[in-house]
């Protein structure tokens, strides 16, 4: 069971995975509609909407006060200045949540690896990683055959290794402040 608006109960606000209650994932990028360059996070541009074709034209600031006249030249043509309105490129997108059918436990939809693709009309049965790993456990579910290659098969590239390297030194960084919070050694 997916939902994209209700939440989990106040009881069980947090997912039972990553222990959080709102996940925000990372938001759409936005793009220029006239130079075509990428538009940053949290600065203003212009963008219009037709309400016809439901399109919509960003225009950074630039192209809009670099552009003579009332209009601004873009990849479709032109779009009038007066039909542009200042927005800022803060939207915030917060992550699903997705209710599993055995242990009905609430996740998001992200952390419990729930894949919208497969489930287009939202009535596919949904079992979390961990109630697969009980029924594996229990042998009521059969895990993929060893003949099945793992992320350790995969090929290393340098922008792999870079990500491995830094979630290491986040991980470490993330138990040491966890045992200095409990007031343990690293090691226990």
């Amino acid at each position: 069971v997916i939902s994209e608006s209700t939440t989990p109960s106040e009881s069980q606000n947090l997912c039972q995975l990553c222990s959080k209650n709102n996940l925000l994932l990372a938001p759409t990028p936005v793009y220029c509609s006239s130079c075509d360059l990428r538009i940053k996070q949290n600065v203003k541009y212009y963008r219009s909407t037709d309400e016809d074709t439901k399109t919509q034209q960003c225009i950074c600031m630039r192209c809009f006060k670099g552009s003579r006249g009332s209009s601004v030249i873009t990849r479709a043509g032109s779009v009038s200045k007066t039909i542009l309105n200042m927005a800022v490129n803060d939207e915030e997108v917060e992550d699903s949540w997705v209710q599993c059918d055995t242990c009905q436990q609430w996740q998001h939809r992200i952390c419990g690896l729930y894949n919208n693709e497969t489930d287009l009309e939202g009535k596919a049965e949904y079992v979390c990683p961990k109630c697969c790993l009980k029924e594996i456990e229990n042998g009521t579910r059969i895990s993929l055959p060893k003949t099945v290659m793992g992320a350790k098969d995969l090929p290393r590239t340098n922008l792999s290794d870079h990500i491995e390297q830094r979630l290491f030194t986040r991980m470490k960084q993330e138990r040491e402040e966890t045992a200095k919070f409990l007031g343990k050694a690293l090691e226990e």
